[in-house]
């Protein structure tokens, strides 16, 4: 790829992306990049899917890992584009699944006093009570005593 020869370089997570891209290359090497809508949706599918193509079982991906694939493939093919090796741009089309970050359990302070108690240094205690405070404080969502 065009892309990871001229931009890997300045990327930290460039050994990282090679490995992911090899790894999923034969999903995705023989694809037409205007035909990428269809091809997005039966890759996502696969990824989260519980086996194979040959019907073995799999670990299904995250929606966060799962995302980074396709994404890296959109940088690809948007650079190809901007490069002027392809006419369109059809990344627009391409599904990528969003990733709920929403944290769903919420700490309390008798959790902090819990975990406190159990440090025997009164410095570590005291900090760790002085971080919660704070983390309360900055959201303003501190649970009563």
């Amino acid at each position: 790829m065009a892309h990871f020869a001229d931009k890997s370089s300045g990327w930290k997570d460039a050994k990282k992306r090679t490995q992911i891209l090899e790894k999923w290359a034969p999903e995705f090497s023989e694809q037409d990049a205007l035909e990428l809508h269809e091809w997005s949706k039966t890759f996502v599918g696969y990824l989260r899917a519980s086996t194979d193509h040959r019907g073995v079982a799999k670990h299904p991906l995250t929606d966060g890992a799962i995302r980074n694939i396709p994404a890296y493939i959109r940088a690809a093919i948007r650079y190809a584009h901007q490069a002027g090796r392809l006419e369109t741009d059809q990344t627009a089309r391409m599904v990528i699944p969003g990733v709920n970050n929403e944290r769903h359990h919420y700490p309390q302070r008798r959790g902090m006093l819990e975990i406190a108690r159990a440090c025997g240094d009164r410095e570590v205690r005291a900090a760790i009570r002085i971080a919660f405070t704070r983390a309360c404080a900055a959201a303003r969502s501190c649970p009563p005593r």
